[in-house]
């Protein structure tokens, strides 16, 4: 009898050591309710591809944001960046990250031409975007206000975690500078942006497609001596160089935005994922701060370099603009309209937004002030 007492004894205790066991399995672990896991201590480390180099204004900005993570995080959201395409070349970016092969991008609208319907439009309000500050407070206001915006990353696999303006679309050439539709002609010039290639051919040039790790040798090996490409280019491939004029219009605005696999984030805890959400606009604006600042001092090494810097003839910028509104702009409407999104109401929110965050970043932060 004693012994049958004593093994029901043994029995209990073995029950109530496994039930402690299992019970601090699902503490540790947070069970499969991310909301119940905020006080874990599991540590998630992410990876975040960046194609271009780790000396950009906005790669400063990455790094900082990076670093705020962990620190309010307490160590337990890390992001370890990895720049210069180590990860994935600049067409391959979106792709790696929507498919898993990394957490993070940072990467542009114009290299992703394909993957947008609407977003790139922004790029077209040429000389109303005259500061990476106003454009990036204006796609910050744009994506809070326009769900049809947020479902392009959503339909990519993504969750949008910052966005922010570059710089201009500068037309830069070895020699030549362009002072009138003639002067387009038959001209081969090196273009990203479906924008500025549709211009371009409505002004009678040759586009050709180029990598932007290939800007330098194109024109050092005077492959193409001409170029419509965001100016930071200039500046991070060093193909400021290789150039004799620099057109100050601004053709095209670049895109730029640091995306996060949904299926990644959606795995995190509630925290960090408000964390992440609640840096929306701050990581968006330091990158945009960053490039301006850094833009505007670089501006200053152009001139100083013996560039001919100068502004577009009126009349050209007046047909340059008129192809922007025929090229891209009425088709974009009518790709709207087909889509069931009045383009017209669209298209005006766009520059409704623009302009209002212009009276909030005026001419002290005008790149060529």
């Amino acid at each position: 009898m004693k012994e049958i007492i004593k093994n029901r004894y043994i029995a209990l205790a073995v029950s109530l050591m496994m039930i402690g066991v299992f019970s601090f399995g699902l503490t540790g672990c947070g069970g499969s309710d991310s909301s119940d896991s905020a006080g874990s201590d599991e540590v998630f480390n992410l990876t975040m591809t960046v194609h271009s180099a780790s000396t950009t204004a906005y790669a400063e900005a990455l790094d900082e944001w990076a670093a705020e993570m962990a620190e309010k995080s307490d160590g337990r959201l890390n992001i370890e960046i990895s720049y210069g395409g180590t990860i994935a070349a600049a067409e391959n970016t979106v792709d790696v990250t929507a498919e898993g092969g990394a957490d993070l991008c940072w990467s542009t609208v114009p290299i992703n031409n394909s993957k947008f319907k609407y977003i790139h439009i922004f790029s077209t309000f040429g000389e109303d975007l005259d500061n990476s500050m106003s454009a990036t407070k204006a796609l910050i206001d744009l994506y809070n206000d326009n769900s049809d915006l947020y479902g392009e990353f959503d339909a990519l696999g993504l969750k949008l975690v910052g966005v922010h303006a570059l710089t201009p679309n500068a037309l830069c050439a070895k020699d030549k500078k362009f002072e009138s539709t003639d002067d387009f002609k038959g001209q081969a010039i090196m273009a990203i942006s479906a924008s500025n290639i549709a211009v371009l051919e409505g002004l009678g040039a040759v586009p050709m497609g180029i990598a932007p790790t290939d800007l330098f040798e194109n024109y050092s090996k005077n492959v193409c001596d001409a170029s419509l490409v965001d100016a930071s280019l200039y500046e991070s491939t060093s193909a400021y160089e290789e150039v004799g004029t620099w057109c100050t219009y601004n053709f095209s605005t670049c895109v730029c935005f640091i995306a996060m696999n949904q299926g990644v984030y959606d795995s995190l805890p509630d925290d960090l994922k408000a964390l992440i959400d609640d840096s929306f606009e701050s990581l968006s604006m330091n990158c945009g701060e960053k490039v301006n600042t850094n833009y505007q001092n670089f501006v200053g090494i152009v001139k100083d370099s013996g560039i001919d810097v100068y502004d577009i003839n009126p009349d050209l910028m007046a047909e340059v603009e008129n192809q922007i509104q025929t090229a891209v702009v009425e088709p974009w409407k009518k790709v709207c309209d087909e889509d069931g999104i009045d383009g017209d109401d669209f298209y005006n929110q766009f520059k409704e937004t623009i302009e209002a965050a212009a009276e909030e970043y005026g001419d002290d932060y005008s790149w060529y002030k």
